[in-house]
């Protein structure tokens, strides 16, 4: 859906308004990865049940082909009626937002309730609040307060997740590349969420990181439920570390600062992701699944996700601050503990104290094996 502007969206939907099916089909092909995408992760996230009965692809394209014939519908109403208004399209992720709000959410409880009635009761185990989809023809008060709760929570760790990310995950082109090829461009897979390094390379790789940031920002709050404003808080860090030199933002960081030395002069804004890649051995293929990899082993040592005790976990995210090499950087900088929240982070001197006690030799090696934190 990227690479659209909000005046090319409302033509198309004035030409297929006025019947032109060229225009039509662009409006269709321009979201419709999107809007499956958005189904698939609905149905697994609140509606797992369809997944016993239905094939998802199947469901998927039955969802989006009825939400275009309803929107077509809606177009011939007055902006009165419920019916199309385009002063309410600030952007196309607005738009994206009403489609899914208005159509395809009901859309798929629609459909979904129909398939869901082959699914004995027995087979939801225990799981109690989605017996209604099965037994009742509409969900009391109740049980849509249980699942608006669910979806509320989701909501808050998808925050938190993209909040760390852009906080203490990485350098800006690990961040933005992570971004584009697991977050936008990422598939659900057995093993988790497979990015797209190739589609990230050839839509995005020759992009400067400053407008790079917003096309970011306006695919992932179109793709997401969390709205623009929540995503450009997030994106915060980001903004405020991309007018600084490489130089800067690499300084704690020796094994990337060799790597890329000769773009430490340059501003980070002003740089683009092949410029970091064209200088790791394998180019983007190897390059950016390793930055999402430790982008995201670096979000579960602040979450101290990998301990398995309450005390080991508060252990690991404290020296998880303690080996973080963005403390100098804003908005973290002159902090004496981390701003992840949750009082995780360990203080600046008992950091640098626990840092003297390692064996020079030891560090000397390990920096040498490591690229890019």
């Amino acid at each position: 859906m990227t690479g659209i502007t909000r005046e090319e969206l409302l033509g198309l939907i004035e030409e297929a308004r006025a019947g032109n099916e060229g225009a039509w089909k662009r409006l269709r092909d321009a979201y419709a990865e999107t809007l499956a995408r958005y189904v698939k992760e609905f149905v697994h996230a609140h509606f797992p049940v369809l997944l016993q009965v239905t094939d998802l692809d199947e469901f998927t394209g039955d969802v989006v082909q009825e939400v275009w014939e309803q929107f077509l519908l809606r177009l011939r109403r007055p902006p009165g009626e419920r019916g199309y208004d385009p002063s309410r399209i600030a952007h196309p992720g607005s738009f994206l937002k009403w489609l899914r709000e208005y159509f395809v959410v009901p859309k798929i409880w629609e459909l979904g309730k129909k398939a869901a009635k082959a699914v004995p009761p027995e087979s939801l185990g225990g799981d109690d609040e989605l017996r209604w989809v099965v037994d009742g023809e509409t969900p009391t008060p109740e049980e849509v307060m249980m699942l608006a709760r669910r979806v509320r929570e989701e909501l808050v760790a998808s925050w938190w997740v993209l909040k760390l990310a852009f906080l203490c995950g990485g350098h800006p082109h690990q961040q933005l590349a992570f971004g584009f090829s697991k977050l936008i461009y990422g598939k659900e897979s057995p093993r988790g969420v497979e990015g797209n390094p190739k589609k990230v390379d050839a839509e995005h790789g020759a992009t400067p990181l400053r407008p790079l940031g917003e096309e970011f920002l306006s695919a992932y709050a179109a793709a997401s439920q969390l709205g623009e404003e929540a995503v450009r808080e997030c994106l915060g860090p980001l903004r405020e570390r991309l007018p600084l030199t490489l130089d800067e933002i690499m300084a704690l960081d020796r094994a990337s600062s060799r790597r890329y030395a000769e773009l430490l002069p340059s501003r980070a804004a002003d740089t683009c992701l092949r410029d970091y890649y064209r200088l790791s051995r394998r180019g983007y293929t190897a390059a950016i699944p390793d930055w999402s990899y430790k982008l995201e082993k670096r979000v579960r040592e602040v979450l101290g996700v990998f301990a398995e005790s309450e005390a080991a976990a508060s252990s690991r995210a404290r020296d998880a601050y303690g080996r973080c090499k963005l403390r100098q950087l804003p908005p973290c900088a002159g902090k004496a503990r981390c701003v992840a929240g949750d009082g995780r982070g360990a203080s600046r001197s008992a950091r640098e104290e626990k840092g003297k006690k390692g064996k020079k030799g030891k560090d000397s090696a390990r920096e040498k094996s490591r690229g890019d934190i």
